[in-house]
């Protein structure tokens, strides 16, 4: 038999492994070296200051840290009144911050030091906002990924990586990072909600009665999906409240995803979707109830009327915010305009070239919408229009 010669480069048929191969690794490689310079970016300096503690917020919340303490039981962590962890019970008795961030930070200083202290809660504390933030990056690239494709997915992780307030904001322990990754994590969820078919998903019949049904439930892509977005969204809140806002996301997905079917699915799934969508409301308020115990009265678990010392704080912040309490901290923002929001993302939060390029971005997609490619950007572009506006106009 007559061997035949190795075939060229630019023989090889279309499919075949070596060149897709090759171009996986090179984008992983990519990938790995963005993220590597957003983490050189967030850990280097991380004792700016030198313990001087120049940043109210990060001074308060290293001193609330300090003085809180674990509990040694389930049932003293839902004790509103008494819990060591309670900053109320701790000599703070204003405290409108999220729990979730404050608790994991706490727990893990006495993992690593066995104490509390101011530069122990600062050491720590900036660790785990940076890695928050890193987290961050690599929802972006899933986010993009899944929207459009992994060289924009590669792009848009570099411009997070690089982006000036991001990377501040990993230097201090505050709840901003946090808030930032449970947030997006969330979105992320809807997303896949709302985009089945960039993962090959699809729709399968309503669950039938009897055990074939239940197995067909709990296999259920869409599932799991919401109950990722119902976790996720009560870790944001628990981060911080005006993560509420992104409960809206989810309803808009199922929207999205109903709205690819043929109208005779959509009736026979609409019932399927309802369901989920009011398991993951269920998820969230749950999960808001363990991550931020304290904003119900106690004591045990089912002790959920709210707490009334934690609804006034609520109150008094909302006071402080809309610009009817004369507070020192608030005059900064006297006299602003509402295109104050805006110029301070771009000039200082991003930079003149990335903070322009990002809003291009943003009139780009709505281009693209107008022109009846509106399913792909909608979940996102209305999310940033609408939380900007929201932000904007807030005093």
């Amino acid at each position: 038999m007559t061997q035949q010669p190795p075939l060229e480069a630019s023989a090889l048929p279309p499919n075949h492994p070596a060149p897709h191969r090759w171009r996986d690794l090179l984008h992983v490689a990519l990938l790995g070296v963005v993220l590597l310079a957003g983490a050189l970016l967030r850990l280097a300096g991380s004792d700016w200051g030198e313990y001087q503690y120049l940043h109210p917020d990060e001074r308060f919340l290293i001193w609330v840290g300090s003085d809180i303490s674990p509990v040694q039981s389930v049932g003293e962590y839902f004790d509103t009144e008494n819990s060591s962890l309670n900053p109320h019970n701790r000599g703070h008795g204003f405290y409108v911050y999220g729990t979730l961030p404050m608790f994991i930070t706490r727990y893990v200083v006495e993992w690593v030091y066995g104490h509390s202290g101011f530069n122990e809660m600062t050491d720590v504390g900036r660790i785990l906002s940076a890695v928050a933030d890193l987290g961050t990056l690599m929802l972006v690239y899933l986010i993009a990924a899944r929207l459009y494709n992994r060289r924009t997915a590669l792009l848009a992780t570099a411009f997070s990586a690089f982006a000036v307030l991001q990377i501040q904001q990993s230097h201090f322990f505050t709840m901003d990072t946090f808030i930032n990754f449970f947030t997006l994590l969330a979105f992320y969820f809807a997303v896949q909600v709302a985009h089945p078919e960039e993962a090959g998903e699809m729709e399968q019949e309503p669950p039938e009665s009897g055990r074939a049904g239940w197995r067909r439930v709990f296999g259920d892509p869409l599932l799991w999906l919401c109950v990722g977005f119902g976790i996720a969204l009560g870790m944001a809140v628990a981060s911080k409240l005006n993560a509420a806002l992104m409960a809206a996301a989810l309803p808009i997905a199922l929207g999205l995803r109903l709205n690819r079917l043929h109208k005779a699915d959509w009736e026979q799934h609409l019932l399927r979707v309802l369901v989920y969508l009011g398991l993951a409301a269920v998820l969230s308020v749950l999960v808001f109830r363990i991550a931020q115990p304290y904003a119900f009265s106690g004591p045990g678990f089912f002790g959920l009327m709210p707490n009334p010392k934690w609804v006034a704080n609520i109150k008094e912040l909302a006071a402080q915010g809309s610009g009817d309490v004369d507070m020192p901290p608030s005059l900064q923002w006297a006299r602003r305009p509402i295109t104050y929001a805006w110029t301070n993302m771009v000039q200082w939060g991003f930079g003149l070239p990335l903070g322009l390029l990002a809003w291009a971005g943003f009139l780009g997609a709505l281009w693209r919408m107008l022109k009846g490619d509106w399913q792909r950007h909608l979940l996102l572009w209305s999310w940033t229009a609408f939380y900007f506006a929201w932000w904007a106009r807030v005093f």
